[in-house]
């Protein structure tokens, strides 16, 4: 009998009386940093007028597996540095997501639009404030799922023709959603054409402002519980040398309703540079907590990455290696991504060209 999506896998996605959805973690967050925090929405590591990113990624099982969670993203994003603006300026951007799995038993798509306020403090010190908002379609094909009601310890298998237990309101969903940040960058020394050696940067974001609805069930009680709550990201990192940088992002899956949290922080070095190219390297740590409900979060990993920096484009690669297996499932995941820089312009002020 096929193992397909269990239950918990079901919980990942859905929004229960006492869990919250889960939103789905890229480990190279660097990618497309807008979307932890929109206010990185034109934080460019190059002086170019636009930024064009794609993440590929596959978590859990072979990628050829049907139970194989896939993810991808697109996003562009652009700042306006003219002379108008002596010392600040405005970004925009848009991006869009996909998540499922292969079999097509869970989907997700969501677009948003971005933008962002730079404002300078001083030489060295930048604020910026941003705000991204869209639409989010999700949906389940239950036929394709089965449920830990349909486990028969007898024999060890699902038996998808037993009932599952659950009762859908729907089998699908629309809902807007909206995130907004805050990030303060440092600069500590710059090259002679402005990008920074040294530099250190901190934000905060508020997720799913509006507490969008999020469910197949139907609400329990006079309350309608089947919402995302507000989460809560916070970014440190910090570039001591030009050719070291360590990071860390920590996330908050809920402020009132879920405890559950997940951080991931680690290094990397520049290993070689040819010309204007370089390549870096660089190892994170995955950790994550307060789960109620057993394999509801990616388990803790090591996050070994590579990255290859050319003149105007950059490509990332990571795998993710468990610390244990979730269940009786394999939980590595593979990310691949591309950002490509694209216009040659120049900022009248000193515009902050940093990032990994």
């Amino acid at each position: 009998m096929k193992k397909t999506t269990l239950f918990a896998v079901f919980c990942f996605f859905s929004a229960l009386s006492t869990l919250q959805a889960q939103d789905f973690t890229f480990s190279q967050y660097q990618a497309l940093p807008y979307l932890v925090n929109p206010a990185e929405t034109g934080n460019f590591l190059k002086n170019s007028v636009h930024r064009l990113s794609g993440i590929f990624r596959t978590h859990w099982e072979s990628p050829a597996s049907e139970n194989a969670l896939f993810g991808e993203a697109l996003g562009w994003d652009m700042r306006f540095c003219n002379n108008s603006l002596s010392n600040s300026y405005w970004s925009i951007g848009a991006f869009a997501q996909h998540e499922g799995t292969s079999g097509g038993g869970i989907q997700i798509v969501q677009a948003r639009a971005l933008a962002s306020f730079n404002i300078s403090l001083g030489k060295y010190l930048w604020m910026a404030a941003g705000f991204s908002a869209g639409g989010m379609q999700y949906g389940i094909r239950p036929e394709l799922l089965t449920f830990n009601q349909q486990f028969d310890p007898g024999t060890g298998n699902f038996d998808p023709h037993a009932a599952s237990g659950e009762e859908f309101l729907q089998t699908s969903g629309l809902a807007w959603d909206a995130d907004a940040g805050i990030r303060i960058l440092g600069v500590i020394s710059q090259t002679a054409d402005r990008q920074a050696e040294a530099w250190w940067s901190a934000g905060i974001t508020l997720h799913h402002i509006p507490k969008p609805r999020y469910t197949f069930l139907e609400p329990l009680g006079d309350e309608d519980p089947n919402r995302l709550d507000r989460g809560l990201s916070i970014q440190l990192a910090v570039q001591p040398f030009r050719h070291l940088a360590v990071n860390g992002l920590y996330r908050r899956q809920s402020l009132s309703e879920n405890r559950q949290w997940q951080a991931l922080f680690g290094g990397a070095f520049v290993v070689g540079t040819f010309k204007s190219n370089s390549f870096l390297a660089g190892m994170q740590v995955r950790m994550s907590g307060r789960q109620k409900t057993p394999g509801n979060i990616a388990p803790g990993a090591l996050i070994p990455f590579a990255k290859i920096d050319l003149e105007h484009c950059t490509l990332r690669l990571s795998w993710d290696i468990p610390f244990r297996r979730f269940g009786n499932r394999q939980t590595g995941g593979m990310e691949i991504s591309a950002t490509c820089f694209l216009g040659d312009a120049k900022c009248p002020m000193d515009c902050p060209n940093v990032g990994q």
